[in-house]
Protein backbone atom coordinates (compact mmCIF):
# COMPACT_ATOMS: atom_id res chain seq x y z
CA UNK A 1 0.00 0.00 0.00
CA UNK A 2 2.85 2.40 1.03
CA UNK A 3 4.99 1.36 -1.81
CA UNK A 4 1.81 2.32 -4.23
CA UNK A 5 1.36 5.68 -2.57
CA UNK A 6 4.96 6.38 -3.15
CA UNK A 7 5.33 5.05 -6.87
CA UNK A 8 2.26 4.68 -8.73
CA UNK A 9 1.35 7.05 -11.22
CA UNK A 10 -2.31 7.92 -10.44
CA UNK A 11 -1.11 8.96 -7.47
CA UNK A 12 1.39 11.95 -8.67
CA UNK A 13 -0.84 14.71 -8.15
CA UNK A 14 -1.84 13.80 -4.42
CA UNK A 15 2.22 13.61 -4.03
CA UNK A 16 2.80 16.91 -5.83
CA UNK A 17 -0.13 18.76 -3.92
CA UNK A 18 1.51 17.42 -0.43
CA UNK A 19 4.56 19.03 -1.46
CA UNK A 20 3.29 22.43 -2.47
CA UNK A 21 0.80 22.20 0.56
CA UNK A 22 4.99 21.90 2.60
CA UNK A 23 6.22 24.38 0.76
CA UNK A 24 3.73 27.29 0.83
CA UNK A 25 3.33 26.38 4.81
CA UNK A 26 7.26 26.95 4.92
CA UNK A 27 6.80 30.25 3.41
CA UNK A 28 3.87 31.61 5.01
CA UNK A 29 6.17 30.40 8.44
CA UNK A 30 8.97 32.08 7.72
CA UNK A 31 6.94 35.53 6.54
CA UNK A 32 4.90 35.37 9.74
CA UNK A 33 8.21 34.78 11.52
CA UNK A 34 9.69 38.02 9.75
CA UNK A 35 7.03 40.21 10.32
CA UNK A 36 6.69 39.14 14.36
CA UNK A 37 10.65 39.63 14.45
CA UNK A 38 10.05 43.41 12.82
CA UNK A 39 6.95 44.81 14.96
CA UNK A 40 9.33 43.27 18.14
CA UNK A 41 12.03 45.86 16.85
CA UNK A 42 9.75 48.19 16.26
CA UNK A 43 8.69 47.83 20.09
CA UNK A 44 12.45 47.96 20.96
CA UNK A 45 13.48 50.47 19.25
CA UNK A 46 10.34 53.03 20.35
CA UNK A 47 11.41 51.86 24.20
CA UNK A 48 15.36 52.73 23.40
CA UNK A 49 14.40 56.00 21.63
CA UNK A 50 12.20 56.67 24.78
CA UNK A 51 14.76 56.35 27.06
CA UNK A 52 17.38 58.43 24.97
CA UNK A 53 14.63 61.00 24.45
CA UNK A 54 13.64 61.07 28.33
CA UNK A 55 16.85 60.59 29.73
CA UNK A 56 19.68 62.19 27.60
CA UNK A 57 22.66 61.62 29.57
CA UNK A 58 22.24 57.33 28.24
CA UNK A 59 24.18 57.44 25.29
CA UNK A 60 24.38 53.60 25.52
CA UNK A 61 21.22 51.47 25.34
CA UNK A 62 21.84 47.59 27.12
CA UNK A 63 19.05 47.07 28.80
CA UNK A 64 16.01 49.77 28.08
CA UNK A 65 13.32 48.97 30.75
CA UNK A 66 16.66 48.43 33.53
CA UNK A 67 18.10 51.35 32.44
CA UNK A 68 14.67 53.74 32.70
CA UNK A 69 14.05 52.22 36.18
CA UNK A 70 17.69 53.23 37.46
CA UNK A 71 17.41 56.73 35.85
CA UNK A 72 14.06 57.04 37.64
CA UNK A 73 15.04 55.68 40.92
CA UNK A 74 17.96 57.93 40.38
CA UNK A 75 16.04 60.88 39.82
CA UNK A 76 13.40 59.84 42.67
CA UNK A 77 16.56 60.03 44.85
CA UNK A 78 17.64 63.24 43.72
CA UNK A 79 14.94 65.09 44.92
CA UNK A 80 14.19 63.39 48.00
CA UNK A 81 10.92 61.59 46.83
CA UNK A 82 9.88 58.10 48.39
CA UNK A 83 9.67 54.62 46.55
CA UNK A 84 8.19 51.82 47.08
CA UNK A 85 11.20 49.94 48.45
CA UNK A 86 12.03 52.68 51.14
CA UNK A 87 11.23 52.04 54.86
CA UNK A 88 8.49 54.27 54.99
CA UNK A 89 6.32 53.02 52.38
CA UNK A 90 7.06 49.68 53.59
CA UNK A 91 5.87 50.29 57.01
CA UNK A 92 2.94 52.21 55.88
CA UNK A 93 1.82 48.81 54.16
CA UNK A 94 2.49 46.59 56.48
CA UNK A 95 0.54 48.98 59.51
CA UNK A 96 -2.43 49.34 56.79
CA UNK A 97 -2.51 45.51 56.99
CA UNK A 98 -1.79 44.59 60.46
CA UNK A 99 -4.32 43.58 62.73
CA UNK A 100 -4.53 46.44 65.33
CA UNK A 101 -3.24 44.74 68.58
CA UNK A 102 0.12 43.11 66.97
CA UNK A 103 3.22 44.96 67.36
CA UNK A 104 6.59 44.28 65.60
CA UNK A 105 9.81 43.22 67.75
CA UNK A 106 12.19 44.47 66.00
CA UNK A 107 12.82 45.45 62.32
CA UNK A 108 15.58 44.96 59.75
CA UNK A 109 16.04 47.20 56.47
CA UNK A 110 18.25 46.26 54.01
CA UNK A 111 17.98 47.91 49.78
CA UNK A 112 13.93 47.29 49.38
CA UNK A 113 12.99 44.26 51.89
CA UNK A 114 12.43 44.98 55.64
CA UNK A 115 12.14 41.63 58.11
CA UNK A 116 9.59 42.49 60.69
CA UNK A 117 10.29 39.90 64.05
CA UNK A 118 7.91 39.24 66.86
CA UNK A 119 5.03 39.38 65.00
CA UNK A 120 3.86 36.11 66.20
CA UNK A 121 0.65 35.76 63.24
CA UNK A 122 -1.44 32.72 62.90
CA UNK A 123 -1.39 30.82 59.74
CA UNK A 124 -4.51 32.52 58.70
CA UNK A 125 -3.39 35.93 59.95
CA UNK A 126 -0.44 35.42 57.97
CA UNK A 127 -1.95 34.40 54.34
CA UNK A 128 -4.43 37.75 55.07
CA UNK A 129 -1.63 39.69 55.43
CA UNK A 130 0.43 38.44 52.71
CA UNK A 131 -2.63 38.81 50.12
CA UNK A 132 -3.41 42.47 51.44
CA UNK A 133 0.52 43.40 51.05
CA UNK A 134 0.28 41.76 47.66
CA UNK A 135 -2.93 44.38 46.55
CA UNK A 136 -0.22 47.10 47.74
CA UNK A 137 2.48 45.79 45.66
CA UNK A 138 4.73 44.06 47.93
CA UNK A 139 5.33 40.54 48.49
CA UNK A 140 5.20 39.11 52.10
CA UNK A 141 6.74 35.37 53.31
CA UNK A 142 6.53 33.99 56.66
CA UNK A 143 9.98 32.71 58.19
CA UNK A 144 8.70 31.82 61.70
CA UNK A 145 7.51 35.10 63.74
CA UNK A 146 9.60 37.12 61.09
CA UNK A 147 7.47 38.36 58.04
CA UNK A 148 9.93 39.24 54.71
CA UNK A 149 8.33 42.06 53.16
CA UNK A 150 9.51 43.24 49.60
CA UNK A 151 8.15 45.48 46.70
CA UNK A 152 6.98 43.01 43.74
CA UNK A 153 9.58 43.56 40.95
CA UNK A 154 8.27 43.79 37.15
CA UNK A 155 10.88 41.66 36.00
CA UNK A 156 7.34 39.79 33.71
CA UNK A 157 7.04 42.70 31.70
CA UNK A 158 9.12 42.87 28.45
CA UNK A 159 10.23 45.04 25.58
Amino acid sequence: MGRELLQAPGWRPARWGAVLLLLVNLIGLNAWAWKEQSALQTRRAAVQGMLTQTFPQVKVVVDAPLQMEREVAALRQATGAASGRDLEAILAALGAALPADRAAGGIEFATGEARVKGLQLSAQEASSLSGQLRGAGYSARLEGDTVLIKQETKQELAP
